[in-house]
């Protein structure tokens, strides 16, 4: 290469160079003027100066927070998409002939709401087969269908199948009076309240039965809810976060599963009204905490008549306990109200307590002895005040019926009046239970009475024996088997066939005799994938005011021929 050519490469390599070099520092002028113009923008300067701290002090969070951004454009990109799509798609349908868009109906094939149950499915085929169908109400009794056969009505049946213990609204005495109040708040109020308790939800039937049910039931404050299942998980997940303590009864009921998951809070069982077993777990985290130097809060939770058994909860040995190892006490009294103590204000009467002032946090329904539906929740004011601001189903979740709210302030005052239905419920207990208890004895029942004799809610399961000889199966088989499939396999539908065999065998060989006999029980409701704890199949029978002793022997007699010959199998 010659020295001209030489010099002029170098020449285009210096001007490249400083085109090069001019260019990024046009480049650097322009950011800083960007940066600069940037600066001087208040909102922009707080975003930046969040994002220098936030990955000065935790780079992961920045990280995450940069995916959510990406996330955030994906799916705003993603929905134009769909509304461009289906923009086009209604602009079709626009253009369609009538007779086009008939065939288009008729083609048309929706999802179904349910999953069809398939082969594997069959052993849960019967229980659906076997649900009743209520046709008709005829006072004390009832004409039921069920789905395997809905052409086979079976008429006058004695329903016992239920939770309405004083059954005010049957019993001639008050019949009338309740249906005519039921009727004049329809008139004036319509049927519903038409939004949450903070969002013009509430009347001053709702304030006026919160107040009736404080001064009723011997509290501070009361707050009404519209669904007594829902009032559970919300107050406790209300009053709990991570890192506080749960310490609760093995068999309390699937409300309270539910309100435990969703609390957050580190939760220990203690064996079923075992109160050695449960002053060993509370012993352990209060010293726990003292050691630690840190305090959450603590909740004993239990239930006063258990729902899987009919048992009552010690609530004496309770009280003890909370106030040695400073605990809350949180008390389910859904089955209680109307039913135990001399006036039917539940498990504090029934244990001989002025008031409520010893149990923290108690949790009602109005949907059983009182005749109507929703919840509550009794407690001190300031409890009550923070769940107004901070539960979730009293604040996005419709309020009672005002319709509802009158009828139970009118149930308050007969009660507060008249004690007679009260007593005559206690009455038709006992003697169900004595006749129950002498008639099984007499034909060797297999079944066992589970219930205290104070409970209006009789529970009959299997004794360990039986189950074992025509099943092979116990308490511990059935929860192991059950914890195993919902924490390994996710199914939405659990099968434990043992259990449902067992089922299955109690509805055939007792709950369908009974109703060949005039007579409704009913099979507890359990539904395995919503179940955490240990439980056993059984049916229930309910004892309420409007029975007679006639009633009473004629039912027991049955009952202990059906039981009779099933045990014999």
């Amino acid at each position: 290469m010659s020295d001209l050519e030489l010099a002029s490469s170098e020449v285009k390599q210096n001007a490249f160079q400083m085109f090069v070099l001019n260019n990024s520092l046009t480049q650097n002028a322009l950011f800083k003027k960007l940066y600069k113009s940037l600066e001087q923008n208040y909102v922009t300067v707080v975003i930046m100066d969040y994002i220098k701290k936030s990955h000065q002090n935790d780079p992961y969070r920045t990280f995450v927070e940069l995916i959510v951004l990406v996330i955030g454009i994906y799916y705003i990109i993603r929905n134009s998409k769909k509304n461009s799509n289906s923009k086009k798609t209604s602009k079709v349908i626009d253009n369609l002939t009538p007779k086009e868009f008939e065939n288009f109906l008729q083609e048309w094939e929706p999802k179904p709401l349910v999953d069809p149950l398939d082969e594997k499915d069959t052993l849960f085929k019967w229980k659906l087969n076997k649900q009743p169908v209520i046709t008709d109400f005829k006072g004390d009794k009832v004409d039921v269908i069920t789905l395997d056969d809905p052409q086979n009505k079976k008429t006058d049946l004695y329903n016992l199948a239920h939770y309405n213990f004083l059954k005010l609204s049957l019993n001639p005495k008050y019949s009338k009076r309740l249906t005519t109040l039921t009727n004049k708040i329809i008139k004036n109020c319509g049927v519903g309240s038409c939004g949450p308790a903070g969002f013009y939800g509430n009347e001053d039937l709702h304030y006026k039965l919160e107040y009736d049910l404080a001064k009723f039931l011997g509290s501070e404050s009361c707050v009404l809810y519209g669904q007594d299942f829902a009032s559970i998980p919300s107050v406790l997940s209300t009053f709990n976060k991570r890192g506080d303590i749960i310490v609760a009864d093995k068999l309390c009921n699937v409300a309270i599963q539910n309100a435990l998951q969703l609390s957050r809070a580190t939760v220990y069982y203690y064996d079923h009204n075992d109160m050695d077993d449960l002053e060993r777990y509370l012993e352990m985290v209060y010293n726990d905490e003292k050691n630690d130097g840190v305090l959450h809060r603590r909740y004993i939770v239990t239930e006063s008549i258990f729902q899987h058994n009919g048992q009552i909860c010690k609530l004496d040995d309770l009280i003890e306990l909370k106030q040695k190892y400073k605990f809350r006490l949180f008390i389910d009294e859904t089955l209680s109200i109307g039913a135990l103590g001399k006036t039917g204000k539940g498990i504090t009467e029934f244990y001989g307590y002025p008031d409520r002032s010893l149990v923290d946090i108690t949790v009602g329904s109005l949907g059983n002895s009182l005749g109507t539906g929703g919840g509550f929740v009794l407690g001190d004011a300031t409890m009550s005040f923070f769940q107004r601001i901070g539960s979730n189903a009293y604040c996005f979740s419709a309020s009672l019926p005002p319709y509802c709210c009158g009828v139970v302030s009118d149930v308050l005052q007969i009660l507060e009046e008249d004690q007679s239905t009260i007593e005559k419920l206690h009455y038709n207990i006992r003697q169900f239970n004595f006749l129950l208890s002498e008639k099984l004895k007499k034909v060797k029942s297999h079944f066992i009475i589970t219930s205290n004799e104070k409970s209006p809610m009789i529970v009959l399961k299997m004794s360990d024996k039986f189950r074992s000889k025509l099943f092979d199966s116990n308490v511990s088989t059935i929860y192991e088997s059950i914890n195993k499939q919902q924490t390994k396999q996710h199914k939405s539908l659990i099968v434990h066939e043992p259990f449902l065999l067992e089922e299955k065998f109690i509805q055939e060989e007792v709950i369908d005799k009974l109703i060949d006999l005039k007579i409704m029980a009913g099979l507890q409701p359990y539904s395995l994938q919503h179940e955490s704890l240990p439980l056993l199949p059984g049916f229930l029978i309910s004892v309420d005011a409007l029975m007679e002793l006639e009633d009473i022997e004629n039912i027991t007699d049955k009952l202990c021929e059906v039981l009779g010959a099933a045990s014999r199998k």
